[in-house]
């Protein structure tokens, strides 16, 4: 029987089958920008995983992989705003972001993950969802909000990252390997939700135009 590790690994490519499927559909940046961002995720566990086994360190893949999914979030989210100062104080919360990883990879090599990056990026990204969210709630030409794509990446976004946060809030706490791998269950199964999520935005992102309008996009 598969490991749920090894599901969850695999389901980053679930998005990508679908807007493949869709592709001539599918004419909106915000879903190009999660295919090529659950093609990087999968190709960096299948090394984490590869290092992993051999004992060899994957804090710098940690690093990078939290860096460019920051990023990705980042975009998709600012596409999605309607808000202009909401868009460029998500700018600037980016560029304060990507200096401070720039700096944390820059000061030397580590031995273990240091778990504060995912923190802030979970942080910023779940504020933004959340923003996000009550602008649609409160925005009068919506009437059925899951019927539009973006909820259902936001929502996507949200319970990966909300389980994110959780697990490494109690990363450096566990010290017993199994502990540590009954955590990592739990971000498992989030990332196979988020991506289950993110390919039903993906079937509605390829809706023809006059019927996404009947959706309240």
């Amino acid at each position: 029987m598969p490991k749920l590790e090894d599901i969850s690994v695999y389901f980053d490519l679930l998005p990508v089958l679908v807007i493949l499927l869709f592709f001539r559909r599918i004419k909106i940046v915000p879903i190009w920008v999660i295919f090529l961002f659950c093609i990087y995720s999968f190709i960096n566990n299948q090394v984490i995983i590869y290092r992993d086994d051999r004992a060899l360190s994957i804090s710098d893949n940690l690093q990078y992989f939290t860096l460019f999914e920051y990023l990705t979030f980042a975009t998709v989210i600012y596409f999605l705003l309607r808000n202009k100062l909401a868009k460029l104080l998500l700018i600037g919360f980016s560029l304060g972001f990507v200096i401070f990883c720039i700096v944390k990879i820059s000061a030397g090599k580590m031995k273990h993950f240091d778990s504060i990056q995912t923190s802030y990026e979970s942080i910023i990204i779940i504020s933004y969802c959340l923003f996000f969210l009550a602008e649609q709630i409160f925005n009068p030409q919506i009437e059925f909000i899951y019927n539009s794509y973006k909820f259902w990446l936001i929502v996507g976004m949200l319970i990966y990252l909300a389980g994110a946060f959780f697990v490494f809030a109690f990363a450096t706490q566990l010290g017993e390997k199994e502990e540590r791998d009954n955590f990592w269950k739990i971000m498992f199964v989030c990332n196979i939700i988020k991506n289950l999520l993110f390919s039903i935005a993906v079937w509605l992102s390829s809706k023809p135009i006059k019927e996404n309008k009947k959706l309240a996009l």
